[in-house]
């Protein structure tokens, strides 16, 4: 379990430190000539915890794949993506679909995202770039797919939760 390892962590550190069992004074100095390596360990541990929860909520995740109208909405998990527009715009070696979705919670706009499709001319080929939205509690992810013939987009999203967390975890280790 995430909490308990995480639990073990710090009771180990505090135990160390014979922490709220001796005066403050003696648990500070105790903490300032500590082995570097106890700290390592205690971290280590510390940020597979917070790994191992970013991991484990990857059991929560939404996906949604629906054709949306230029104005019209899809929502997933507390969001709701509004598919503002649609514009071709040209780019280097390639011509681009380029969406711009706005994502709301509740009422408030959160993120404006961009995802496109991209057709490269000399390769025959469609890309699609993936516009990421991201916090200290998940991801999400939107991408532009084919049109239809009624005016309609293909939006895929995902929602990830805690995602973040994994790559925090990793450097706290």
């Amino acid at each position: 379990d995430v909490s308990e390892l995480l639990a073990a962590a710090a009771a180990e550190w505090a135990e160390r430190l014979r922490l709220f069992r001796i005066p403050a004074a003696e648990s500070w100095r105790r903490a300032l000539n500590l082995p570097r390596s106890a700290y390592g360990m205690t971290f280590a541990h510390m940020g597979l915890a917070v790994s191992v929860a970013g991991i484990a909520a990857s059991a929560w995740q939404v996906e949604r794949i629906d054709v949306v109208r230029t104005g019209g909405a899809l929502p997933i998990a507390a969001y709701v993506l509004h598919l503002d527009k649609v514009e071709r715009l040209p780019g280097p070696n390639y011509t681009a679909d380029d969406a711009t979705v706005r994502i709301t919670k509740g009422d408030e706009t959160i993120a404006v995202v961009h995802p496109e499709r991209r057709f490269f001319t000399l390769q025959q080929q469609t890309t699609s770039e993936t516009a990421i939205r991201t916090n200290l509690l998940d991801d999400l992810y939107v991408a532009l797919g084919e049109p239809d013939n009624a005016g309609g987009w293909t939006i895929r999203a995902y929602y990830k939760p805690l995602v973040p967390w994994i790559w925090i975890g990793a450097v706290i280790m």
